[in-house]
């Protein structure tokens, strides 16, 4: 971009309708508001996308290292004839409503003083996007008013417009036109806007790719031109150009333009429009926005880091990390910073573990989705476990010639058929490279030993060979900032199950023991990155070993610490890890770990494992009958066993049921795993599913020990503490968002607040204080919470309204639109919203279905005959199947536990899901 606004040639004046100086905005008449005679009512739908390659020019030269040629890569588009489907015009009067008009006063960006409007949209509830240019600062932006549904009716009248005061004081983050030196900025602004208009308008979801649309594709632009009510201009608006930056298409916009929202034929964010260059109109890249903020969040910025985490999505480019960890000159200007940022590939490692699931057998139907997510990561190491020699090499082929990526170099850990499950490693040539390495002898042959070998501690009743899958050993080598960097890679995959409890250990042992043993040998002496699929949670102590010779297990907490990232947060089971040297560590000498937590469903269409990632960024035929092995000497077999826990010894934990109580109650542990399996045989101690009268046994626990009734303050219960994920952030129950407790706390405030003044502004017109008027207010300004048995079944009664085990975190959209409707699961597959899907007075939501069936079957029998025949027949059949197909997760296990410290009670279902079947519910 160049570096003036004038050099470039773009004119802002003429997309930015200035009114006349210091004075208020001019009445418009009927005549001059442009009416249009458009009907469209709005509606959701998923997007279908096809892979092309087109053209994209204007890339750094190093933007990438994955690609062989940048002008000719990965694209996500919609079709391009002429033929739209029917949703096409219901997704874009969707969109529509979110956009609005700002009408703003005040001294402008060049230091003017007048009045002038321009166009924005909402990203989220309560934040608003437009342009620098419209709203320069937090005075103007304090000024200034957002007015929605300013727009036509068919009948030539005005719908009823909605005005909004914006809140510069709780969020303002702006990049200018031209920055400091001359140089140019990204031209944008984010800012709070009062009352959370999106739960009625909507909002446009803000995605981080880069390769959106392609040259020549038609882009769609809402606005509000020279001031008039809203217009679009559909399709007739072709890409003519395209860098890292910027997007420039030929389109109608008009004074008044400035800040519209720029889609591509499929109504997803692609820019946002800001300027007039010679014959074409000019648009910002949410990618360069995105990683703009990004930047931004790593020097502490709160404003960014929140609307860092409204991006969903990866930048082909940057790849799955972005920009994070790398260095740019913190003086440049906003888009200079981009491209700094865009060409530090050599500033870092980007690292991936991925149990693919059964990529052995069936490769060929999982090859594209897995090709597609490698190349949107853009990673330069992928350690694959359940794969293949066949497989991998397939996918580097398919990576090659499908979606022309340079050359990827694959080794496998073993030499087997492709039936047989072994890992696999794949790296991108050109950033790294990869070499197979042999244990040395004297370590070797404890990679053999079989847990027979110790029969006498009376260890388990399945023995077999302790690896199954060989650890295969990885010299990694790379030039990171500059530097040569060597470190050692081992891929695990250790036996699964109860059964194979003893076995893990004794890996985890045998591994911690070869690492202690290699660390002064020539050759070995590097850093060591031990990761794959443990099959175990850390908090089942079988990997114990591996941090007792100084490697730092990552777990899914160091993701809240921006150390790690578990791809599709929350990481549910918890099973796969990476241990790393103490040189690996945050914060260490060499290198710091860097990671940011985003949701890429399409991972749940290959496995259900997600995949582990980091970054290293620098600071500046069947199996054969297994065999039992050789002899240990009894040195070996003394440090092999060591720690082993016998069939007969409890876990290393709490030995009292006072002591296993106060570790639940320790809010510095997420979960302890061991502590709450003492509690839980303690609490359910004398009820079995085989005696007479169990349910009303099971319910009548649940009421005596039901001992500390909670009043209906999620700020204080649930975001703090008891919906917390293991990565320290709150998810929306439904929809999936995520945010950190502190977000939702403070949302609740804001409608608290709200409801303060409503409810005065009611008193003071002599309206008297009710239950009517509480009832609308809570209906108008809700909390960011769930109550999963609707409040209206059970006339807002306590202890059922405070209840903690059917309060979850929710956005207030996805809570009005479920309403008070009963879950179901919908006969026919059909686009969901967001949220959900309604119909027929019924919903089923997207996410967390074994969740509030477990939540709802609680209710059922705490409070019997609350939910009446609304959950019978087939809608139980439902809630038992979401059960038993969603199994309780580490974040649910935490839930429970941590409501059981605060009210006394505890959720059978997720203690023992297998009563389902014994237990009889209501209806």
């Amino acid at each position: 971009m160049a570096d003036s606004a004038q050099e470039a040639n773009l004119s802002f004046e003429q997309q930015m309708a200035v009114e006349r100086p210091d004075a208020g905005p001019v009445p418009k008449s009927a005549a001059d508001w442009g009416i249009k005679d458009l009907a469209i009512l709005p509606g959701d739908v998923q997007k279908t996308r096809r892979l092309r390659s087109p053209k994209f020019e204007g890339l750094p030269a190093d933007a990438s290292t994955m690609f062989e040629q940048l002008s000719v890569t990965l694209e996500q588009v919609v079709g391009s004839n002429d033929l739209r489907p029917a949703w096409w015009l219901e997704e874009g009067a969707a969109r529509s409503r979110a956009v609005c008009k700002i009408d703003a006063s005040g001294v402008d960006y060049k230091g003017r003083s007048g009045t002038w409007s321009g166009s924005g949209f909402l990203v989220a509830p309560g934040i608003l996007c437009t342009n620098h240019h419209v709203l320069n600062s937090k005075e103007v932006a304090a000024r200034s008013r957002a007015l929605f549904d300013f727009a036509a009716l068919p009948d030539g009248s005005v719908r009823q417009v909605s005005t909004f005061r914006l809140r510069p004081d709780l969020l303002f983050w702006t990049s200018p036109v031209v920055a400091s030196g001359g140089k140019g900025g990204l031209d944008v602004t984010f800012v709070a806007v009062e009352g959370q208009p999106g739960s009625t308008f909507g909002s446009i979801p803000l995605l981080r790719q880069a390769f959106v649309v392609a040259d020549e594709d038609k882009l769609n632009v809402i606005q509000h031109p020279n001031g008039r009510l809203k217009e679009v201009a559909i399709r007739n608006n072709t890409v003519v150009f395209q860098n890292t930056q910027v997007i420039q298409y030929q389109s109608d916009t008009e004074a008044g333009s400035s800040g519209a929202p720029v889609m591509n034929d499929g109504w997803e964010l692609v820019a946002l429009h800001h300027a007039a260059k010679d014959k074409s109109n000019e648009g910002i890249k949410f990618s360069a926005i995105a990683a703009s903020l990004e930047l931004e969040a790593q020097t502490g910025n709160a404003d960014a880091a929140r609307l860092l985490e409204l991006f969903a999505g990866t930048d082909e480019l940057a790849g799955f990390f972005g920009t994070l960890g790398r260095a740019v000159v913190q003086n440049d200007s906003g888009m200079e910073r981009v491209v700094d940022a865009y060409n530090g590939e050599d500033q870092d490692l980007d690292i991936g573990f991925w149990n693919i699931e059964w990529f052995n057998k069936r490769w060929q139907d999982k090859l594209d989705s897995v090709a597609r997510i490698i190349v949107e990561m853009n990673l330069d190491v992928w350690v694959f476990v359940e794969s293949s020699l066949e497989a991998t090499e397939a996918l580097a082929r398919h990576l090659e010639t499908s979606y022309q990526t340079k050359s990827w170099g694959v080794l496998a850990s073993q030499d087997a058929a492709s039936e047989r499950q072994i890992t696999t490693v794949m790296w991108n040539k050109s950033s790294v490279g990869v070499a197979a390495k042999t244990w040395p002898e004297k370590v070797e042959r404890w990679f053999q030993v079989d847990s027979r070998q110790f029969d006498d501690l009376g260890l388990e009743a399945v023995h077999g060979k302790v690896f199954d899958r060989y650890p295969a050993l990885y010299e990694v080598t790379a030039k990171i900032h500059g530097m040569d960097s060597t470190f050692n890679l081992v891929p695990i995959h250790l036996k699964a199950k109860d059964e194979g409890s003893v076995r893990r250990q004794m890996a985890a042992r045998l591994l911690a023991e070869a690492v202690a043993e290699l660390a002064q040998d020539p050759g070995f002496d590097n850093d060591w990155i031990i990761g794959g699929d443990a099959n175990a949670t850390l908090a089942s102590g079988d990997l114990d070993a591996l941090t007792s010779v100084g490697l730092t297990a990552l777990t899914a907490q160091d993701a809240s610490d921006k150390q790690i990232t578990y791809v599709k947060a929350p990481f549910k089971s918890l099973i796969d890890h990476v241990f790393i040297s103490p040189n690996l560590v945050p914060d260490g000498r060499d290198f710091m770990i860097v990671a940011l937590d985003r949701t890429i469903d399409r991972f749940l269409e290959v496995s259900d494992h997600r995949p582990i990632l980091l970054r290293l960024a620098a600071t500046a035929p069947a199996d054969a009958a297994p065999s039992v092995g050789q002899p240990l000497t009894e040195d070996e077999a003394r440090r092999v066993s060591r720690g082993l826990r016998r069939r007969s010894e409890p876990a290393a934990g709490a030995r009292t049921l006072a002591e296993a109580r106060a570790r639940l109650a320790d809010r510095s542990t997420y979960y302890d795993a061991a502590a709450d399996a003492v509690v839980r045989e303690a609490f359910w101690t004398g009820i079995s599913a085989g005696t007479a009268g169990f349910t009303q046994t099971v319910a009548g626990t649940l009421k005596q020990t039901h001992t500390t009734p909670l009043n209906y303050e999620p700020s204080k219960h649930v975001y703090p503490w008891v919906d917390v994920r293991p990565n320290a952030m709150v998810q929306s129950i439904y929809s999936g968002f995520e945010a950190t407790p502190e977000y939702f706390i403070q949302a609740d405030a804001e409608v608290e607040r709200l409801r303060t003044e409503a409810r005065e502004a009611l008193l003071e017109r002599g309206v008297l204080e009710s239950t009517e008027m509480e009832t609308m207010l809570e209906a108008q300004f809700q909390y960011n919470c769930e109550h999963v048995v609707p409040q209206s079944w059970f006339g807002k009664k306590e202890p059922m309204r405070g209840d903690l085990h059917h309060l979850f975190s929710c956005e207030p959209r996805c809570n009005s639109f479920r309403s008070n409707y009963p879950l179901v699961q919908h006969e026919f597959e059909r686009t969901m919203q967001d949220c959900g899907r309604v119909e027929d007075d019924a919903f089923e939501p997207k996410g967390g279905k074994g969740a509030v069936a477990r939540a709802t079957l609680y209710f059922m029998l705490r409070y019997a005959g609350y939910v009446g025949r609304r959950y019978a027949g087939q809608r139980l059949k439902t809630l038992l199947a979401w059960h038993e197909q969603y199994a309780p997760d580490e974040w649910e296990k935490h839930r429970n536990a941590a409501i059981y410290v605060l009210q006394g009670n505890r959720n059978p279902l997720i203690d023992f899901p297998e009563w389902a079947l014994r237990l009889q519910f209501e209806g």
